[in-house]
């Protein structure tokens, strides 16, 4: 294991809640926004939705980045940083606080804690929402992962443990 030394660095946080590789290099989300390394060098990303800001999510898609940030909702940039998507509460986002993002086809996944799981469809562009009232063991999401062999997106949760959307 090689420790990477970011003295000097324009880390303003020690605490790395996620992180995606994205064209050539990988992103960070910590308690004081989103930071980038490639070539040896940590550079912060630089945006006004970013800044001082704590990334709870993060998810990369071939030429999508998915950043959530906690209590604000998720941003949508693409490969050259440009604002593609913006999800919070004025088109729909009924829960600031984004623990998980996938990328199922045409639909981005979110994990949120207390209302569960929800599905924003790209093509339609609306949010449903998956909770403990609609079976879900909790509405307090951990984790999301797509199982691209199962075609299944597994669901972890704070506490009661994991499920899948496979069917039995």
């Amino acid at each position: 294991i090689n420790k990477l030394n970011f003295q000097n660095s324009p880390l303003k946080s020690n605490e790395i809640f996620c992180c995606s590789k994205f064209n050539s290099g990988i992103f960070f989300g910590t308690g004081s926004g989103l930071y980038y390394f490639s070539e040896n060098k940590l550079k912060i990303v630089d945006k006004p939705e970013l800044n001082k800001q704590k990334i709870s999510a993060i998810y990369a898609s071939d030429d999508l980045l998915f950043v959530s940030v906690w209590g604000k909702g998720i941003y949508c940039f693409d490969k050259n940083f440009n604002m593609k998507l913006t999800l919070d509460k004025t088109n729909g986002l009924t829960n600031l606080y984004i623990s998980s993002i996938i990328l199922n086809k045409d639909e981005l996944w979110f994990g949120t804690i207390g209302n569960g799981v929800g599905v924003f469809n790209f093509k339609n562009k609306n949010i449903l929402y998956y909770t403990s009232k609609d079976g879900l063991i909790s509405s307090d999401i951990s984790v999301l992962y797509f199982d691209k062999y199962l075609d299944s997106i597994w669901i972890g949760f704070w506490g009661p443990g994991i499920v899948t959307t496979v069917e039995e």
